[in-house]
């Protein structure tokens, strides 16, 4: 009989117990991208990540981890469908979140970050995530645009190829000064090929090759000063010297890597780290990674993980306390299957074995990254337009028009910037004001019709409900709506790969 007692108690007991662990345990909704294969897996592109996710479980009973499997073709939409209805998970995947950031849904991490973190970070990440001075997200890869040259087109032409990757600009001229001499009898040769091109950044280092910036520290345009100015008439010079082609202002990106990687006909381009793939096995080429001229820095492009705002403060350090994990330094080793860098000093050179990408991430060490802003895509598309039509200018007018257009692009940047982005959840709200007033005149309109003893309309009364619920509500949202400049930015993948 005791024995029985017994055992009734240790089930009541055991019960208890775990009833206390489900109610104390925290259940973390997790939105993941598809990343790499492992080492024998042919289809999953999830196996890692949910390694992580039973290892981090394991050592924290009471946080539980719902892993939602995104798409990259569906992936971005879904999330801003879920974010803008309310629907959101606590963690995504991507660069920073601008679109949430400034609808008010992101959680600022910088009161999680200790200082041991935000120095184990490669300078440039951690500014990745930073917005209005605040910190957004846990960066967990990064990527970047590199400097290539065709080492074969160097030692024919007896060029010097920097050492240690670095040179300054006058080493830079006198390469492909030589280079320039040894292509005299080969037509479409050219020892540089450069394109400036809106929402590619490779070249952007050369414009800022004299100390000139974009967008400054305090957040203002600087196009249109001195040094970045300088950096246009010198690319100019080199168009005049025949180092580069005289139409350089108009080519792509697309233009360049066909005569640099697929024809051979550059000594020197700049494109992203996917060059490098490429360049071993495609199209192959004897090849080395260097540093832009007068060490200028590279712009490099950052993904990692956000979470979004809850009021449960457990939740968020739950949060917290899985991104860093699945982000630490010795997790982020296993970027090396993914063909990206990680953000982390203690993770190492993952490349070790491999002379490009160790050459790739020496240089993308000190990289920097574009104005975080929802509006740089229209500021990019402003000032890279002022660039291009400076170039393909005649070079005696050059001089006159380079500062006249940069000027003229500095007033609509200006413009630009001083407009505030709007939030969607404030204007549907106002949508929603908007058509409340209407059914209410609408209301007020039947009543008086009403009043005025027009019996017959109460046969209408159903039809206008209906219409008001279905039609003129819906309209006036649109209308308000229709008069908003909606620019969604980005939120999965590099921002620059």
């Amino acid at each position: 009989m005791k024995k029985k007692y017994f055992i009734f108690f240790l089930i009541f007991f055991f019960c208890l117990t775990i009833k206390s662990l489900w109610a104390n345990q925290i259940v973390l909704r997790f939105w993941e991208f598809p990343r790499w294969l492992e080492p024998n897996e042919k289809t999953d592109r999830f196996v890692w990540v949910t390694k992580k996710i039973a290892e981090f479980e394991k050592l924290h009973p009471n946080i539980k981890i719902e892993l939602t499997k995104l798409t990259w073709q569906r992936g971005n939409e879904k999330l801003k469908i879920a974010a803008i209805s309310g629907t959101q998970p606590d963690i995504a995947a991507g660069s920073i979140p601008l679109l949430f950031v400034q609808e008010g849904l992101i959680e600022p991490i910088d009161d999680y970050l200790t200082q041991e973190d935000k120095d184990d970070y490669v300078a440039g990440t951690l500014n990745s995530f930073k917005h209005n001075g605040k910190i957004y997200g846990f960066p967990w890869y990064m990527s970047g645009q590199l400097l290539y040259i065709n080492l074969d087109m160097f030692e024919q032409a007896g060029a010097k190829v920097p050492i240690n990757g670095e040179w300054s600009v006058t080493e830079f001229e006198e390469a492909l000064c030589k280079i320039k001499k040894s292509l005299e009898n080969k037509n479409g040769c050219y020892p540089f090929g450069i394109y400036l091109q809106n929402g590619e950044a490779a070249n952007l280092p050369f414009l800022n090759i004299f100390g000139g910036e974009i967008i400054n520290s305090d957040g203002k345009f600087t196009g249109n000063n001195t040094k970045f100015i300088d950096g246009i008439k010198w690319i100019k010079k080199l168009a005049n010297q025949g180092l580069i082609p005289p139409d350089s202002g108009g080519r792509t990106a697309n233009d360049i890597w066909t005569a640099f990687g697929v024809e051979k006909r550059l000594a020197v381009s700049a494109f992203g780290l996917w060059g490098i793939t490429p360049l071993q096995k495609r199209f192959p080429m004897n090849f080395a990674i260097v540093k832009y001229p007068n060490n200028s820095k590279n712009y490099i492009g950052t993904s990692g993980y956000y979470i979004f705002k809850n009021s449960d403060k457990e939740r968020i350090k739950a949060a917290v306390e899985f991104i860093k994990f699945i982000t630490s330094g010795e997790n982020q080793k296993s970027l090396n299957l993914y063909s990206q860098f990680p953000t982390r000093k203690s993770a190492g050179n993952i490349y070790a074995n491999d002379k490009y990408m160790t050459q790739a991430w020496q240089t993308l060490q000190n990289g920097v990254t574009v104005f975080a802003d929802s509006r740089w895509p229209q500021i990019d598309e402003e000032f890279t337009a002022a660039v291009q039509e400076s170039l393909l200018t005649p070079a005696d007018k050059f001089d006159v028009a380079v500062k006249e257009k940069m000027d003229f692009a500095a007033k609509r940047i200006e413009y630009i910037m001083s407009s505030k982005t709007g939030s969607v959840s404030e204007e549907t709200k106002k949508g929603k004001a908007f058509s409340l007033i209407v059914g209410i005149i609408a209301f007020i309109a039947l009543i008086f019709a009403l009043y005025s003893k027009q019996i017959h309309l109460f046969m209408v009364i159903p039809a206008i409900v209906v219409l008001m619920l279905f039609l003129f509500f819906p309209l006036a949202d649109a209308l308000v709506l229709a008069f908003r400049d909606y620019r969604f930015g980005e939120i999965g993948g590099l921002t620059f790969s």
